[in-house]
């Protein structure tokens, strides 16, 4: 009822179950995906999470029994996907501990613009990051930052990838969602890698 969903204590219970849930669903396959937070730092035309992007960030303490329950039953790689997982203030200590816990790897689904600053680029990668998918939404600033609604991330995007390249220690894998104002441009984007 719309009463019990109100109430904060029972909301973060909901949360929680769906959570783990989720975490037992996934672990047949290995894999175990947190959604770190319902917050971005892009705000994407096409984006399914808008209407629920509050800027909330899951506890940390939720994310390692999550991590803690997944590697018991068998799960090797962790997923850190958002709204945008690098914004979230427990980023690197999620990764330093899905790694120190046993997870063979950590891999973020990311719009790249945090990865733009080089020191926090390093940081991820130096931690136990193996790997990150990058959304790259346009072959040029004007589609890109049209998309993101955020003037300069394609920018930001771009130098976030090199950067990771350049540690040489973490595997980059692009994403485009397709959409009437990139599709002529797919070949191009891929043309970019």
């Amino acid at each position: 009822s719309p009463e019990l969903l109100s109430r904060p204590d029972l909301r973060l219970r909901i949360i929680e179950n769906k959570a783990e849930t989720l975490s037992i669903a996934i672990r047949r396959r290995g894999e175990i995906f947190l959604k770190m937070s319902r917050a971005s730092n892009n705000r994407c035309r096409f984006c399914n999470d808008a209407p629920f992007q509050d800027g909330t960030f899951w506890p940390f303490e939720t994310m390692t029994r999550m991590i803690d329950d997944g590697l018991a039953r068998g799960v090797r790689r962790v997923f850190l996907s958002g709204g945008e997982p690098t914004i979230h203030p427990r980023f690197l200590d999620v990764i330093r501990y899905a790694r120190q816990r046993g997870a063979e790897r950590v891999i973020v689904i990311t719009n790249g613009r945090m990865f733009a600053y080089e020191k926090f680029a390093q940081r991820p990668v130096s931690l136990g990051l193996t790997e990150a998918f990058v959304a790259l939404l346009g072959k040029d600033a004007e589609t890109h930052d049209y998309l993101t609604r955020v003037e300069g991330s394609f920018e930001q995007t771009t130098q976030g990838i090199k950067h990771l390249l350049a540690t040489s220690r973490c595997r980059v894998s692009l994403s485009c969602v397709a959409t009437r104002r990139n599709l002529s441009q797919l070949s191009d984007i891929l043309s970019l890698i």
